[in-house]
């Protein structure tokens, strides 16, 4: 993959995962592949010049941009699957006297279970109407293999 160059708007010469890291901070304010990718020596020019014109306000994100979930939505989810499946009893809201899968990994991302639970639902939304949902019997690796589907279905392309 190292031999293909990839352009994005100007920035020529890009390698892929300079084109991924430039993508997920324009698209998502996800910044931590660009942050590894400024701690290389071997950048190409073209990502030399854009960090550049980053840090000079030549470039910025499109201001109606807000921060995305999804990442954070995607591992919410992937959790609370792995939950249930691995404790048949347990369910996604809690109930008097049992925490449910939606608090329990909540509190590991920092947020409420409602929150938990809209993040679990609107995955899940998105993978049960996959054609491949049917074909695995481990969700856990479904969900893994759907990553692509789900990202598209909620590109805002």
């Amino acid at each position: 993959m190292s031999d293909y160059r990839f352009v994005y708007k100007g920035y020529t010469n890009l390698s892929w995962y300079e084109l991924v890291a430039i993508v997920d901070y324009m698209n998502d304010n996800d910044s931590e592949v660009l942050a590894s990718l400024i701690n290389h020596d071997n950048s190409s020019p073209g990502m030399r010049r854009l960090i550049a014109d980053l840090a000079s306000n030549k470039l910025a994100r499109p201001p109606d941009k807000k921060t995305s979930t999804f990442k954070r939505d995607y591992e919410i989810y992937k959790q609370i699957v792995s939950l249930l499946n691995e404790d048949p009893k347990l369910k996604l809201t809690s109930s008097a006297g049992k925490d449910g899968a939606g608090l329990i990994v909540g509190e590991r991302f920092g947020v409420n279970d409602g929150v938990a639970k809209k993040a679990y639902g609107r995955i899940k939304k998105v993978v049960k109407k996959s054609p491949d949902f049917e074909k695995t019997s481990d969700i856990v690796e479904f969900a893994t293999m759907s990553y692509l589907t789900v990202i598209k279905a909620f590109s805002k392309d």
